[in-house]
């Protein structure tokens, strides 16, 4: 199986090539493709007691706090995916002498030019057969290590379960996110399988720039999807101009219904056990406010500027000066375009709301704990399918599925709970994996 798995990557890898060639003149994969389809470096003859793998930023951010528990006697190599990934690894890692960085090659690379390990740490669904299959070759121990297969995902893994059940049959342990991914991974034939929870909660969370806390309401659109920019803009708006004209429109919710969850069918989790938190509310005054929208995609900065332009007075970050200096109650502007890279959680120490993009849209949603860190309000939408298990260690978070259920919660932000984290459902993670 394996032999014919490996000719039929290559038939498809050299179908893809004249594709692959045009996508690499593209700013986004203008280093990645290469990198990984047409010119990987050749790592066959070293040897590392841990190789790394993750696939993205978020996951490149998770892996901190296990690089820093891993002494420095033993040498490291992390590959990652995409372009971001790697810029973010390079940002975090570069000065750990004992690591190296590099993409992952494709599979069909993999046998030629990957290098040796003792251990292999896949993290969360990175599932690369060849990966697996040449690191036990070679006398490697495997794990898959925060390991999560969301509700949706499942279903189509479950077509292709003899596949799985295969692939499974490399990797010597996996530790996952929660009991629900326990359960789908051993269905798949996952083996030794355990529940440690999720790695992200083991990192600090800080903002690289500590701007002054304004006295201006300031809500942060974050990590915003197409599409989704134009679903927050079009609710704000609508709030806005309720807030200046102190009237309700058709946003009558009152604090009962809202404490109570009976606003709107719409709203979900509102207030979650409220009864037993000690949060606070916001207490601002909506008349001077601030809405800060942060792209997930650095190439989408410009479309979602013009966007922004039609909804109000709109700057870019990077016409300001003296970033490190910002004072947001000086600027006069309705809407303040994060045109930059790696400056949201910055945001988000100061914000007062945050609507967290990816689940407005089908996208599976984003990391809920930076924001949550920071005890601002956290609106979300309810396509949070690769995000659920991140979300059980919130409290009190607002998930809606309308753009009338956004004006709800945002007209009435004063009764809404600020969110925190639950950092004691987790315990002795890192113990896990490097044992």
């Amino acid at each position: 199986m394996n032999l014919l798995y490996y000719i039929l990557l290559c038939f498809i890898h050299i179908l893809a090539l004249p594709l692959l060639c045009v996508l690499s003149l593209k700013e986004k994969y203008k280093r990645s493709i290469p990198f990984r389809f047409l010119i990987p470096k050749n790592r066959s003859k070293e040897y590392y007691d841990i190789w790394l793998h993750a696939c993205s930023v978020g996951e490149v951010q998770s892996l901190q706090t296990l690089i820093d528990s891993i002494p420095q006697t033993q040498h490291i190599f992390l590959s990652v995916i995409t372009q971001t990934g790697y810029k973010q690894a390079q940002t975090l890692y570069a000065k750990y002498e004992n690591l190296s960085i590099d993409y992952l090659p494709f599979e069909t690379f993999i046998p030629l030019f990957a290098p040796t390990c003792k251990k292999l740490f896949v993290f969360e669904a990175e599932l690369w057969l060849m990966l697996f299959i040449h690191a036990k070759r070679k006398g490697a121990t495997t794990k898959l290590i925060n390991a999560r297969i969301s509700s949706r995902s499942a279903k189509r893994y479950q077509k292709l379960k003899w596949f799985y059940k295969h692939f499974f049959s490399f990797v010597d342990s996996v530790l996952s996110q929660s009991n629900e991914d326990t359960e789908r991974l051993k269905l798949l034939g996952a083996n030794n399988v355990k529940t440690i929870g999720n790695l992200k909660l083991l990192n600090p969370i800080k903002p690289k720039i500590s701007y002054k806390k304004p006295q201006s309401l300031i809500i942060v659109a974050a990590s915003t999807h197409a599409n989704e920019e134009e679903f927050v803009l079009n609710a704000w708006k609508k709030v806005k101009i309720a807030w200046q004209n102190n009237t309700e429109s058709h946003m009558h919710t009152s604090n009962d219904d809202l404490k109570n969850n009976k606003c709107n069918t719409h709203i979900y989790n509102v207030c979650k056990d409220l009864c037993l938190q000690q949060n606070e509310s916001i207490h601002k005054d909506s008349k001077k406010s601030l809405l800060i929208v942060v792209p997930r995609h650095p190439e989408r900065f410009y479309s979602v500027l013009q966007l922004c332009k039609r909804y109000g007075k709109t700057i870019c970050l990077s016409e300001l000066q003296n970033n490190s200096l910002l004072n947001l109650d000086a600027i006069c502007a309705d809407i303040l375009l994060v045109d930059t890279i790696g400056s949201l959680i910055d945001f988000y120490a100061i914000s007062d709301i945050v609507m967290l993009g990816g689940a407005f849209a089908k996208v599976g949603g984003h990391n809920p704990l930076e924001p949550a860190t920071f005890h601002n309000v956290l609106i979300s939408g309810t396509e949070i399918f690769n995000q659920k298990a991140l979300f059980t260690y919130i409290q009190n978070y607002y998930l809606v599925d309308s753009s009338d259920s956004l004006e709800q919660l945002l007209y009435h932000y004063k009764q809404l709970m600020t969110a925190s984290i639950n950092k004691d459902l987790c315990s002795n993670m890192i113990k896990s994996i490097l044992e």
